[in-house]
Parts: C-alpha cells; sequence; structure tokens
C-alpha cells in the first residue's frame, strides 16, 4: 500500500510539471499569434 501511495505521488508530481510546462507553452504560443 505504501508503494502504490509514494507512485501516486510521483505520477501527480509529473502531471504536475507536464501542466506547467503545457501551459507555459500556450502562452507562449498566444503573445507569437
Amino acid at each position: 500500500m505504501k508503494t502504490a501511495r509514494v507512485l501516486v505521488y510521483i505520477y501527480l508530481k509529473k502531471n504536475m510539471i507536464l501542466t506547467y510546462k503545457i501551459g507555459k507553452l500556450l502562452t507562449h504560443t498566444k503573445h507569437c499569434l
């Protein structure tokens, strides 16, 4: 159970970074357009 919780935490952390990168990319393209 403990390992599953850690995996979920890592997954969420990765998702946050990914969402942040995508958001940054979207704002960048908006400025270019």
